[in-house]
């Protein structure tokens, strides 16, 4: 919240006082998180009726790169040899220490929309519904060092790290 202040970004439809900083931020968190239509959110939050579904959407614009700038601060990525310095020290069994980076993906589920095909791009099987996966590489010490996300769940994860 402080660093989003600091930088005091342009927001459309309300003015930045109260809690509205606050709620806008949960607010795109919330879209992105579970992909409901930016209508559908607006719906679910009454005192922003006089709010408009195009006010949102800049606001989000705003605030993602804010989102962006805010993770680069908090996250050292390190080097190859902090990395197995840290794997060095885990707790994990002698044969796993060798291994300095960790790497998983997971699907979370949309909103089910009716008659939604399972031959979509955007259909999980792991969820049975539809969804997206989410990839994330962390260190010995579960420390995240990169996030993707986003993507479709029928994308094989080696080709989406051979693209990345």
């Amino acid at each position: 919240m402080d660093f989003v202040c600091r930088r005091k970004p342009t927001f459309w439809g309300i003015t930045q006082e109260g809690d509205f900083l606050k709620t806008m931020i949960i607010l795109v968190m919330f879209h992105d998180i579970t992909s409901y239509g930016y209508g559908k959110i607006l719906k679910g939050q009454n005192f922003l009726e006089h709010f408009t579904m195009k006010s949102y959407i800049h606001n989000a614009s705003v605030l993602r790169p804010l989102f962006a700038d805010w993770a680069l601060n908090q996250i050292n990525l390190g080097d190859l040899q902090e990395w197995k310095k840290v794997a060095t020290k885990s707790k994990h069994p002698k044969k796993f220490q060798q291994v300095c980076l960790w790497i998983d993906s997971t699907d979370f589920r949309k909103e089910r929309y009716k008659d939604h095909s399972r031959k979509s791009s955007d259909w999980s099987y792991k969820e049975n519904s539809p969804g997206c996966r989410y990839m994330v590489l962390q260190d010995a010490k579960t420390h995240v060092l990169k996030f993707w996300g986003g993507y479709s769940p029928k994308l094989y994860d080696g080709d989406f790290l051979d693209a990345k």
